[in-house]
């Protein structure tokens, strides 16, 4: 299984979230990132997996 990562743009694009908040749920922990040559990468499976669970508002972490 390969792992697709993209950009918090990207992110922001695929699930509706506001860049905004994306950046501020990784700098509280909250959504795992990956920071790859200065830029801050998402996995898109875990993007999706906190989506299922409700985000901030199911749980604390999706994993």
């Amino acid at each position: 299984m390969t792992k697709k990562y993209i950009k918090v743009k990207q992110a922001s694009e695929y699930s509706s979230i506001p860049e905004g908040t994306l950046y501020y749920y990784i700098h509280k922990g909250i959504l795992p990132h990956y920071k790859v040559c200065g830029r801050q990468l998402l996995s898109i499976s875990e993007l999706d997996k906190f989506i299922e669970v409700g985000g901030v508002h199911g749980q604390k972490k999706a994993w």
